[in-house]
C-alpha cells in the first residue's frame, strides 16, 4: 500500500496506545515529532524515542509530507503557514485565535500549493455522526444539551465543538439565530440557550449549563426515519428507526461505542493526500462554525 510520510508537531498529551495507532495509521509513516513548547510528561518522550526528534520545524519539512499539529498554542499560525508554503499537508486542532485575515491566508495558500488542510474535530468522526452524513438521511431537529461544572473550557470552545457537528450534519445556510444567556459569575454566562434555523427546515436546540447538579453532553438527531441519542459523557450511542409511523424498534448497533481515536482522522487524511480524495473535515467548515458560534456570542443577554 502506498504511503505517505508523517510528522507531528507537538504531543498533545498522547498516551502510548494513542501513539502507537498513530505509528500504524494505514497510510501514513510516522517519522518523528517536533515539540516546541517542552509539553507533554517524561513518559511521553519515552514513547516517541523509536521517531526522529527534530529540532525545529523547518528540519522536519525536509523530511516529512505531511504534518499533524496537536498543540494548541495560539502562536501556531506560523507552523501553518510555514507548512503550507512548503508544499505539505496539513491536520491541526481548531485554532480560536486565528483572525479573518490568518483564515483566509490559510486557504489561499493552501489552494495555491495544492495541499490539503484538514481541521480535526472528534465529534464528526463518531459513528453516528459519520452514518448520518455520509448518508441520505436529512435531520430535522437537533438537541444539544450540555450541562457540567468544567471551566476549564471556555463557552466559546464548547459552542465550537458542538456546532461542528451540527453543521456537519445538517450540510445548510444558517436562516435565523436566537439566543439568550445569563449570567451568575464575573467570568462568563453560565446558562445559554440557543436556537438555529437553518434554509432545508431543520432546527437545532443547544443548552449550555455551568452551574447546572448532574453533569450531561449529548446530542440527539431526529429525521424522518429514526433518530439517534449520542452520550458524549459516557462514549454510548443508541439508535432507532420508526416503522409504518407508529412504531419504535431500537436497531441492532444499540450502545455502539463513542471512543475516539485520533488515528480515524489521520487514515481519512492519508485517504484523501494519496487518492487526492475530498478532505472529510475541511479548513472552511472550521471557519463556517466559528462564524455561527459567535453569532451566538453577539446574540447573548448579559
Amino acid at each position: 500500500m502506498q504511503h505517505a510520510t508523517l510528522g507531528i508537531v507537538g504531543d498533545g498529551g498522547l498516551n502510548a496506545m494513542q501513539i502507537n495507532s498513530i505509528a500504524a495509521v494505514n497510510g501514513f509513516e510516522l517519522k518523528g515529532i517536533f515539540n516546541p513548547y517542552g509539553e507533554g510528561s517524561a513518559e511521553n518522550s519515552k514513547l516517541f524515542d523509536q521517531f526522529t526528534h527534530y529540532k525545529s520545524l523547518q528540519e522536519m519539512l525536509l523530511d516529512v509530507e505531511a504534518i499533524d499539529i496537536l498543540t494548541h498554542q495560539a502562536s501556531n499560525y506560523k507552523f501553518y503557514l510555514d507548512a503550507l508554503r512548503n508544499g505539505k499537508h496539513l491536520i491541526f486542532p481548531k485554532n480560536l485565535a486565528l483572525s479573518k485575515q490568518e483564515s483566509d491566508t490559510l486557504i489561499k495558500t493552501a489552494y495555491e500549493s495544492g495541499s490539503k488542510l484538514q481541521v480535526s474535530n472528534p465529534h464528526n468522526f463518531y459513528h453516528h455522526v459519520q452514518h448520518i452524513a455520509t448518508s441520505q438521511k436529512k435531520p430535522n431537529y437537533i438537541e444539544i444539551v450540555r450541562h457540567d461544572m468544567n471551566n476549564n473550557m471556555s463557552l466559546w470552545e464548547k459552542l465550537l465543538n458542538d456546532i461542528d457537528a451540527v453543521l456537519h450534519l445538517v450540510k445548510s445556510n444558517i436562516k435565523q439565530v436566537q439566543s439568550n444567556g445569563i449570567k451568575f459569575s464575573e467570568n462568563e454566562v453560565d446558562l445559554v440557550k440557543a436556537r438555529l434555523e437553518f434554509d432545508n427546515g431543520c432546527v437545532v436546540q443547544l443548552s449550555y449549563n455551568h452551574i447546572a447538579e448532574k453533569e450531561q453532553h449529548y446530542l440527539q438527531c431526529y429525521y424522518p426515519e429514526g433518530y439517534v441519542i449520542l452520550d458524549l459523557n459516557n462514549f454510548k450511542s443508541k439508535s432507532f428507526e420508526i416503522k409504518e409511523g407508529k412504531v419504535l424498534e431500537q436497531i441492532s448497533n444499540k450502545n455502539k461505542s463513542l471512543n475516539f481515536d485520533h488515528s480515524k482522522e489521520l487514515h481519512s487524511f492519508a485517504h484523501s493526500i494519496l487518492f487526492d480524495k475530498p478532505i472529510y473535515y475541511t479548513f472552511e467548515e472550521a471557519v463556517n462554525a466559528i462564524k455561527v458560534a459567535a453569532l451566538i456570542a453577539e446574540k447573548l443577554y448579559l
